[in-house]
């Protein structure tokens, strides 16, 4: 039996998914990548598309505009504004490049600070 990763989705508005799955597969700014057990830690950008959960044979679809996903070995914690189980939230995305511009960049810089953070706790 494969091991369980433990995923949390974190909003604004609080904890908005807690489970432990087999792999989740969400699109980076580097494309579609898959993050399960025993993945080395890694920290991403998130970028607007659905996403897949799966949890024994089951899959669930979520859909989110942008965030971060930070990956270590028994634990991956996505931090968004924007998460749906309903595909509406990419339809009404009418963010223009300007703002999507503008978004990948404060991004990057919350991504290149997250990375600072978690060497110098290894650091430590």
């Amino acid at each position: 039996m494969a091991k369980k990763t433990k995923l949390k989705i974190i909003t604004p508005n609080g904890i908005f998914l807690e489970k432990e799955i087999d792999i989740i597969t969400i699109k980076t700014t580097e494309g579609y990548k898959g993050f399960q057990y025993g993945i080395q830690p890694i920290v991403a950008s998130l970028v607007p598309s659905k996403f897949n959960i799966r949890i024994d044979l089951k899959q669930e679809e979520l859909y989110i505009l942008s965030g971060i996903i930070y990956a270590e070995k028994e634990f991956i914690n996505i931090i968004t504004d924007s998460i749906s189980y309903e595909k509406t939230i990419l339809e009404g995305n009418s963010y223009s490049k300007t703002n999507n511009f503008k978004t990948s960049i404060e991004n990057i810089e919350k991504e290149i600070k997250l990375k600072k953070e978690i060497e110098k706790t290894r650091n430590n």
